[in-house]
């Protein structure tokens, strides 16, 4: 039964299929509206296909064998109180209703595919070190955290996903976010806590889901990517990179103050430094003149 409020919603208007509407009323057919710009939910399908970055990440996770390197490790702290068990199942919500929470990756006849399960649960596990002194959460916190981003996951058992809350004190609590590369990336991440914020606070409420419910998942972009990678148009920038690429490239040798070592160890740190604004110009200006991003420039 709809509620008050959802009585007085106004309708989504879908302007797509209202242009579409009014197109065929005159009679005119939408030309620029092909099959394979939309992409549509798949029917059954016992083997997936992975989307190009999915299969590029399962490469990489074959070729390093049993390293942490694709693994995303992010915090978020809650100040005040806290409900672990509304937390609890505002994340479990965001694993139903996405597929890709609930994905593992396996080898069919030589190539890897999708597999999503029906039922996935989480665990978010409580440790309390609110007794120690400010300096000693600092060092068990980060052993924590070292922990968590040092652990690999196995691609073809589910969640690639873990979850814990560290509890600094009463009124400070950190989650811990530990995910595999190949389920989400940076935008992802926005997302998800976008979603996790409008449920959090509707279930402390004790108010349904009110999140809508999603026309089509991940699996169901990759295998669009995948029909229109067979596309001549694409078919024709492949063989052009496949030209532009062959043949000798040259090495480009960076001046480093350490050798490189045989066996890539993927240790590393991170150094926060500020730039100019007159010095970031000069760098897009830099990066605009050689063609190429302010990214490839730093």
């Amino acid at each position: 039964m709809a509620t008050s409020s959802e009585h007085n919603k106004k309708p989504a208007i879908d302007k797509k299929k209202l242009l579409e509407l009014m197109l065929k009323k005159k009679g005119i057919k939408n030309t620029s509206d092909t099959t394979s710009n939309e992409i549509l939910p798949r029917g059954n399908n016992d083997y997936l296909t992975l989307s190009s970055a999915q299969q590029r990440l399962w490469f990489l996770e074959e070729f390093t064998n049993d390293t942490a390197a694709y693994v995303f490790c992010n915090k978020v702290d809650f100040y005040g109180s806290i409900d672990l068990a509304v937390l609890s199942k505002s994340y479990q919500t965001i694993v139903n209703r996405h597929e890709i929470f609930r994905t593992s990756y396996k080898q069919h006849n030589g190539v890897p595919h999708q597999i999503i399960h029906a039922d996935v649960k989480i665990e978010i596990p409580l440790i309390d070190i609110s007794s120690l002194s400010n300096s000693e959460k600092n060092v068990e916190f980060n052993k924590i955290a070292h922990k968590e981003s040092t652990q690999p996951f196995n691609l073809e058992i589910v969640p690639l996903m873990r979850m814990c809350v560290v509890k600094m004190a009463n009124d400070h609590h950190i989650v811990l976010q530990t995910i595999h590369h190949i389920v989400y990336d940076g935008w992802s991440l926005s997302v998800m806590y976008d979603e996790l914020k409008v449920l959090y606070e509707a279930y402390i409420k004790n108010k349904p889901n009110p999140l809508p419910e999603l026309e089509i998942q991940y699996a169901d972009f990759a295998l669009w990517q995948r029909n229109n990678l067979k596309s001549p148009e694409l078919q024709k920038q492949l063989d052009n990179w496949k030209k532009t690429l062959s043949g000798t490239l040259p090495v480009l040798e960076l001046p480093i103050d350490k050798t490189r070592p045989a066996n890539q160890s993927y240790s590393g740190s991170l150094s926060d430094i500020k730039l100019s604004k007159e010095l970031t110009e000069s760098l897009r200006v830099l990066a605009l003149n050689n063609n190429c991003t302010l990214s490839m420039v730093m």
